[in-house]
């Protein structure tokens, strides 16, 4: 990672969203490599909502899995794809703009702990996430 700016690897990873993150218009805010921390953005419309007019919480899972795995990214400069994953659901989301923040707990050589908080439009808190990452060669 020696050489690369956090604002270089905001501007490469918003280049290479995955498809399944691209429905819900995932977007890198922030990185930063030294802290370990990222920001993300995400939307959520009414095709992911269930029946209660609420985001389902599969997808709210993806935006925290998103948001953490982008710090761990951030922290490493390796791929780290999510091994183990606990979601909090903290209140309903309805469809709108959401907030993750994330920041890295623990990095080890094949193993990153991190924990990930998501916000809605309001900025009340709808979700949190514990993940542990393989940290990939």
């Amino acid at each position: 990672m020696e050489g690369i700016s956090d604002e270089d690897l905001v501007r490469y990873g918003n280049q290479m969203v995955p498809p399944g993150f691209a429905l819900v218009k995932a977007q890198i805010r922030q990185l930063s490599s030294k802290e370990g921390t990222g920001q993300t953005a995400f939307e959520a419309d009414d095709r992911f909502a269930n029946a209660l007019g609420t985001i389902c919480g599969g997808y709210l899972t993806l935006m925290l899995d998103y948001s953490a795995t982008t710090a761990a990214y951030a922290a490493t400069g390796k791929l780290a794809p999510t091994i183990e994953l606990k979601t909090n659901f903290i209140r309903p989301a309805k469809p709108g703009s959401f907030r993750g923040e994330a920041v890295v707990i623990k990095a080890g050589r094949s193993v990153i702990f991190v924990e990930a908080r998501l916000y809605d439009a309001s900025d009340k808190l709808v979700a949190t996430a514990q993940l542990t990452a393989q940290v990939l060669a």
